[in-house]
């Protein structure tokens, strides 16, 4: 059997509070619980709900306190949501956010200034 993975609660913003809509997720609660709500959103077909879970997951997944295998599955179901609503432009924007995201870390990494 293997170990259940530590359940993750959504981590304090850094710097400025990011944008994240008061809507169904309680953003006191657990990050894990909500990116297991959304693969059964999905796999149940209520893409309606995914959709709104999904926006609303965005930020928190990139905080760089999610451990990186985390943050990869729920980008991943992230990335599904859109692809299945054939929205490429929140595809696209998701996906500059993730590059955006990468970049900063990188920076970070070597000492020096975050471009923007």
């Amino acid at each position: 059997e293997t170990p259940r993975p530590e359940r993750l609660r959504a981590p304090p913003p850094r710097g400025a509070a990011p944008a994240i809509p008061a809507a169904p997720v309680s953003w006191s609660g657990d990050l894990h619980e909500a990116v297991v709500r959304l693969g059964k959103l999905i796999a149940e077909g209520e893409l309606a709900g995914a959709r709104r879970l999904a926006d609303e997951l965005r930020a928190a997944i990139r905080h760089p306190d999610v451990p990186r295998s985390f943050r990869r599955l729920a980008g991943e179901l992230v990335r599904k949501v859109y692809q299945l609503q054939e929205d490429k432009d929140a595809l696209l924007a998701f996906q500059d956010e993730e590059l955006a995201a990468l970049d900063d870390a990188l920076c970070d990494a070597q000492g020096g200034p975050t471009p923007r």
